[in-house]
């Protein structure tokens, strides 16, 4: 149905705001994804979205957990030069122990359920919560190391080119993932 028959229908039956946001929890209450969340200092994993599940702290895709802290150019306050290793040391500080930052894999598993993700970042947003959009371009970093550089590529694993890391992080944000079997649930 075309956006507006679909308006035109939503207005005949007049609905109220509650009964719209009521319908909106409906649709939007099962995640295609398990969540982690966090209340009382407790991790807990669910697809059944609601209120007051806690702080989301990642999204589980097949086997690797998606965090939802990510680095961004506020992060580098001096606006130094960043090598993989402050980056690997960001994630494990500042996200999970176990966090490390995307692999070029990681990024294709994210393309490859792109919709799925770009759903689940709309129904979080009928609960309160929010997890990072995804972007046109990412920073994979395979291991640490003192390289300042590393080639960035898009969700199909098209590689951009050459970038430096600190310039990456003044446009996008890094983000941070871990095996599932690593991380303590």
């Amino acid at each position: 149905m075309e956006k507006q028959d679909l308006f035109r229908v939503f207005d005949a039956c007049r609905p109220t705001v509650a009964q719209v946001r009521e319908y909106l929890e409906r649709i939007s209450g099962h995640s295609p994804f398990r969540l982690i969340f966090i209340k009382d200092g407790r991790e807990n994993t669910t697809k059944k979205l609601e209120r007051d599940l806690g702080l989301l702290s990642g999204i589980i895709i097949e086997d690797t957990v998606f965090y939802v802290k990510t680095m961004s150019k506020k992060d580098n306050k001096d606006d130094r030069c960043l090598t993989a290793n402050d980056i690997f040391a960001f994630g494990r500080g500042n996200v999970h122990l176990k966090a490390h930052p995307l692999r070029k894999a990681d990024i294709l598993l994210l393309g490859k359920y792109r919709k799925e993700y770009e759903t689940l970042c709309d129904m979080l947003e009928v609960f309160g919560y929010a997890a990072p959009a995804l972007q046109d371009f990412y920073l994979p970093l395979e291991k640490q190391g003192n390289y300042s550089q590393a080639d960035d590529c898009d969700l199909s694993g098209y590689n951009d080119g050459c970038t430096d890391i600190a310039c990456f992080l003044s446009f996008r944000n890094i983000l941070f993932c871990s095996e599932r079997k690593t991380v303590s649930i």
